[in-house]
């Protein structure tokens, strides 16, 4: 008996694959161990080289704002408060989702101003994740806290947003942030959103419905246009005006 050559040659290059994902165990201790540190955040993005320099000079400035901030915690002076403000600015123009978890700290201080600032923040950083501080920032008491959070809804509209801006018209009692969510799930390009948004204009409040038509008439998306023309005869006369309007505010034939 002898043993057969084995060949070893290596797979053919449409059978590998080559994508390396970032392991996620490894992503949440990092962020475990930080403690939501935004110097230890930016100390990471200004180590790896494989960020562009801009990146790691605004991570290197955010840096230094950072531990004056985060070396006296107990300090809520003027200068200090604007001090974490100009801090939540600088970590959002990193646009990475490193600095979520330094923001997510930042907003549990009591000063408006920072709980604003953070807000601000967010709706610059388009990740579902965002979702979870600006859903908890509209059951503040603080008006003007939940006026910015509204702000961030509407400007968090990405393809994987749906389910949060669905949750937030479902569940909030304020008819404005119900109007921020619709006119955000308007800009959302898919047909889940697309037809949650002809069930609004079919069963929803008055002051949804005209969101919903608002966001609409002022969306560039398809998936809508093509439920308004499939579905234009087999809903109410009431609701096949709307979509007229739609189509029209298109410059579609309708």
């Amino acid at each position: 008996m002898r043993d057969e050559p084995i060949d070893t040659a290596p797979l053919p290059s449409h059978l590998r694959q080559d994508n390396h994902f970032p392991d996620v165990w490894h992503v949440d201790l990092i962020e475990w161990e930080q403690q939501g540190s935004a110097a230890e955040a930016c100390a990471d993005v200004l180590l790896d080289k494989r960020w562009p320099d801009l990146i790691r000079r605004k991570a290197m400035l955010a840096r230094l704002t950072a531990f004056a901030v985060e070396s006296r915690p107990e300090d809520s002076s003027g200068p200090a408060t604007a001090a974490r403000v100009r801090l939540a600015d600088q970590l959002a123009q990193l646009q990475l989702y490193a600095v979520l978890s330094p923001l997510e700290k930042l907003f549990t201080r009591a000063e408006r101003p920072v709980k604003v600032a953070v807000l601000a923040a967010m709706q610059q950083l388009f990740f579902k994740r965002s979702f979870v501080t600006v859903r908890s920032a509209l059951r503040e008491n603080d008006p003007a806290v939940v006026e910015q959070a509204a702000k961030a809804v509407e400007s968090l509209y990405f393809q994987h947003a749906f389910d949060p801006l669905s949750r937030i018209v479902r569940e909030s009692p304020q008819p404005h942030v119900r109007a921020s969510a619709l006119r955000a799930l308007a800009r959302v390009d898919t047909m889940e959103a697309a037809e949650f948004l002809l069930g609004i204009l079919e069963h929803g409040a008055p002051a949804d419905r005209a969101a919903a038509l608002d966001g609409l008439k002022r969306s560039r998306g398809a998936r809508f246009i093509e439920l308004a023309r499939s579905s234009m005869h087999t809903t109410v006369p009431e609701v096949q005006a709307a979509l007229r309007d739609v189509l029209r505010s298109r410059g579609i034939a309708a």
